[in-house]
């Protein structure tokens, strides 16, 4: 079972002394990405400003990288592309 976007930004809301907006937005941004197809191609055509076939893709956050440390979102195109995002509000 998928986990909700709900629970999944649970974790980030809005609490005293601790501001979590970058990783809220993170999170809705992300979730966006993965469970809606006309979003994500939508989002490949404005970064490769062209429609990409795409067959398989996968969208996680939070990875770690000993090279470029830990981007927000880290996205797999068809085995073949990987983009890493670095979110900043």
């Amino acid at each position: 079972m998928a986990i909700s976007l709900f629970n999944r930004l649970y974790s980030y809301r809005q609490r005293e002394n601790k501001n979590e907006r970058e990783n809220f937005l993170i999170e809705i941004f992300s979730y966006c990405l993965e469970n809606n197809a006309s979003f994500f191609n939508a989002f490949m055509k404005l970064l490769f400003e062209k429609d990409l076939a795409v067959v398989s893709y996968q969208v996680n956050t939070k990875a770690n990288y000993h090279t470029y440390g830990r981007p927000d979102i880290e996205i797999f195109v068809n085995d073949d592309i990987v983009i890493l995002i670095e979110c900043k509000v």
